[in-house]
């Protein structure tokens, strides 16, 4: 959610009902709300950050907050709030249709490719605060259209 100082509520039956087959086999899973300015500074604050404050800053004030009220924002942002996310915190993300076939937990700093011909974000297990991650931000706010 753009930084308009409020987080869009939900209620708990909404966000929990969906992952409880997950909770209940014993998975630790829960839905966070975000502050989208929130995510950006801290990605800009971490130690030895090499996310460029500058592009970031403008890109929420010129590209995102201005078309957050009409049309796909938040399919523009997905893919920037993953990258931050495990910018900040390290771990793994998968889409929802994503199948495990092997495990996964000696797969360090890797993007998953869907087809032949290039990578895709919808598996990533990155360290906190990997440049590679810092890179694709940074390239984020360069290149950013909406849409």
């Amino acid at each position: 959610i753009p930084d308009d100082g409020d987080t869009i509520g939900l209620r708990s039956d909404m966000t929990n009902k969906p992952f409880l087959p997950l909770q209940n086999a014993g998975y630790n899973v829960t839905v966070q709300p975000f502050q989208l300015k929130t995510l950006v500074d801290a990605a800009i604050s971490q130690p030895d950050s090499i996310v460029d404050a500058k592009k970031a800053h403008e890109w929420m004030a010129t590209k995102i907050l201005p078309n957050v009220m009409g049309g796909n924002w938040y399919v523009d942002v997905s893919d920037l709030v993953r990258l931050l996310v495990l910018y900040t915190q390290g771990g793994m993300y998968m889409d929802t249709d994503v199948i495990v076939i092997r495990p996964l937990d000696q797969l360090d700093n890797v993007i998953g490719f869907e087809r032949p011909d290039g990578p895709a974000s919808g598996v990533l297990k990155f360290a906190k605060g990997n440049a590679f991650l810092g890179d694709c931000i940074n390239e984020y706010f360069a290149t950013y259209k909406s849409n």
